[in-house]
């Protein structure tokens, strides 16, 4: 098998792994919260990452912006931030969902970089 193939099969998979993690994510989280026929409680959103470059600070950093990104869009984003009860089943999806992704990436940078996040988060 080329090289070139394998690379691009391997980052197709992991590119679905994100999505389905992220959307699995998101019906766990609101399971209950919303009808079953609502469309919000039904979206996926698909997380590219074969352009970057996960040794490096700024390849990391870039899939982070773009996980953290599609957690907020799985989880409904700005309009689940109108009140307490709203924001905290819009707050449990995306952690879930970011940290799912996030544990599903064979990377010791970006773990570390979630983990730092995450502590900055709880810290204030």
């Amino acid at each position: 098998m080329n090289s070139s193939f394998t690379h691009r099969f391997i980052g197709t998979g992991r590119t679905l792994a994100i999505g389905a993690a992220t959307l699995l994510c998101a019906l766990s989280a609101r399971a209950g919260t919303e009808p079953a026929s609502s469309p919000a409680a039904f979206k996926s959103v698909v997380v590219r990452y074969a352009d970057l470059n996960l040794g490096t600070a700024e390849g990391t950093q870039a899939l982070y912006a773009r996980l953290s990104s599609a957690a907020n869009a799985a989880c409904g984003g700005e309009q689940y931030r109108v009140d307490l009860r709203s924001y905290h089943t819009y707050r449990t999806c995306y952690d879930h969902a970011l940290d799912k992704a996030v544990g599903k990436i064979d990377s010791q940078r970006l773990q570390a970089l979630h983990a730092e996040r995450t502590a900055s988060r709880s810290v204030g």
